[in-house]
């Protein structure tokens, strides 16, 4: 039986991330003959929706997300997730090898759930606790 738990240190996710993800959305769509469902989410009081992308077949391609809640700070980028074992310990790892955290994100025991680093030279990637 095949895991759905992505393979440590594999891309496990992208995701787009922008004030305009309406749009983004319908330009993917068009451009790559992809769908989208809906996934509710919540800003303060307000309520919006965030999208999971997929192909006409209806393979998982990635996600569309609004730049507000939770997102606010993300980059305007596709954003890669490389699965991790550990995601505090392989932040602090890049940190000491030069990159800097612009983004974390912990569950309620104050685990790092995930974070956004900039490598050295200034590209940014995201870590996900596998």
């Amino acid at each position: 039986m095949e895991s759905s738990k992505p393979v440590l240190g594999t891309i496990a996710w992208h995701d787009y991330t922008s004030e305009h993800a309406d749009e983004m959305r319908e330009f993917y769509q068009q451009v790559f003959n992809w769908t989208s469902e809906g996934i509710p989410m919540k800003d303060g009081e307000e309520q919006y929706e965030d999208y999971v992308m997929k192909t006409a077949e209806g393979t998982v391609v990635g996600g569309i997300c609004n730049h507000r809640g939770g997102n606010i700070g993300i980059p305007r980028q596709w954003m890669m997730y490389i699965s991790v074992e550990n995601a505090g310990k392989t932040a602090e790892k890049a940190v000491q090898l030069g990159g800097k955290i612009i983004k974390e994100y912990h569950d309620k025991e104050g685990n790092m759930v995930y974070a956004m680093i900039e490598d050295p030279i200034g590209t940014v990637f995201a870590i996900a606790k596998g």
